[in-house]
């Protein structure tokens, strides 16, 4: 019997004592999954959360930008500055912006 290829990432985001936190990201291998429609209506998933997917369901270079990109629209509209950690994975690329009110530092390996 093969193994099951079904898979979701989540991406999160608060701030460190967890008062502000930002709608979860999620990436699946379905653009619309039939668990989302209900008597043939579709529902709204976007209005929960930040919904993107392809085909391995896996934090991608173009996923990650529109992420960052978003964040930062976040932030610029709350007039706020903040700073982002993350670690040094493969699809974390660095993302140029204008007018960047998030800064962020990427972690360095374990070695």
């Amino acid at each position: 019997q093969k193994l099951s290829k079904d898979r979701i990432t989540l991406a999160l985001c608060a701030n460190a004592d967890g008062s502000d936190k930002l709608k979860l990201l999620v990436i699946n291998r379905s653009k619309s999954p039939r668990a989302f429609t209900t008597h043939g209506r579709s529902w709204d998933v976007n209005s929960h959360v930040h919904w993107e997917w392809n085909r391995k369901a896996w934090m991608n270079g173009a996923v990650f930008e529109k992420y960052v990109t978003r964040l930062n629209n976040h932030f610029r509209a709350q007039q706020r500055q903040v700073l982002v950690l993350m670690d040094n994975a493969s699809s974390h690329i660095l993302v140029l912006m204008d007018n960047a009110s998030s800064h962020i530092l990427v972690l360095m390996d374990n070695a």
